[in-house]
């Protein structure tokens, strides 16, 4: 296998042993983070660990399908629920449903706003997919008459001839 802008490409094996290092890695930064900023603030280890940590395996998430990152982020949810505990002085793992349910909620509905990385991972991977679709069929940008070509050819056949052009984001997904 090889590591293609920092995504593991290759066998399975391959593949799983550079995510394990890579969530190592990251649970490594998040564990730091946590003993350096408890003694000093409980409010800004809450903070870094819901905008920063929790966010830097959201790139493998997006380009690594989630039968790949499942198992590897429920390892990470699991040490951002211990650090979010230590950060908010309740142990959110023995909190009824009702509670442990509200934690990945967005503030804005009365949520912990941290998401869980696990769950998250489909919708990441689609999203994914739709920011690459472009690229690869014949695609038209602004200020450029000619269409730039794209390896797969088929695509059009299957997500419509125009749909991924500037302008036409109304009619996206549409076979024509």
């Amino acid at each position: 296998g090889t590591m293609v802008n920092g995504v593991p490409m290759g066998t399975r094996g391959f593949i799983k042993a550079k995510l394990a290092e890579k969530i190592d890695e990251v649970s490594s930064d998040t564990k730091k983070i946590c003993s350096l900023l408890r003694p000093v603030s409980l409010q800004n280890l809450f903070a870094l660990l819901t905008y920063c940590c929790n966010a830097r395996v959201t790139y493998l998430s997006q380009l690594l399908p989630p039968r790949h990152t499942r198992s590897h982020l429920r390892k990470f949810d699991k040490l951002i629920r211990r650090v979010a505990s230590i950060a908010t002085g309740v142990d959110i793992s023995s909190q009824e449903d009702l509670v442990r349910s509200r934690i990945p909620l967005p503030p804005k509905l009365h949520g912990g706003g941290l998401r869980s990385a696990a769950d998250a991972a489909p919708a990441a991977f689609v999203g994914g997919m739709l920011l690459t679709l472009p690229a690869m069929m014949n695609h038209t940008v602004i200020g450029r008459q000619t269409p730039i070509p794209g390896p797969l050819q088929h695509l059009p056949n299957v997500l419509g001839t125009t749909s991924f052009d500037l302008g036409n984001e109304s009619h996206r997904f549409l076979v024509i």
